[in-house]
């Protein structure tokens, strides 16, 4: 789903709302969710700077790699099923 943005008093906004099916129940998960990917592209710019991806196939799979672990932590349950005494 693509990000819409929109400019609020000269500064670029994000509409949460817009993103991954955000609801008013879910709000703080999806700022949390986003803010991991501000650091995931904030990661990866600066191990691009330092030289240590060099192409663009290494910056997209560490970004894809680090993406695909913080949306499977957002999706797991918070708790584990109860088990059953032997």
């Amino acid at each position: 789903m693509p990000l819409k943005l929109r400019k609020v008093d000269g500064a670029w906004k994000l509409r949460i709302t817009d993103f991954a099916g955000a609801t008013p129940s879910n709000i703080l998960a999806q700022i949390d969710l986003l803010r991991q990917l501000a650091q995931i592209l904030s990661d990866t710019a600066s191990a691009i700077s330092a030289g240590k991806l060099t192409t663009p196939e290494q910056a997209q799979a560490a970004f894809q790699d680090r993406f695909n672990a913080a949306m499977i932590n957002a999706v797991k349950p918070a708790t584990k099923p109860a088990t059953r005494a032997s």
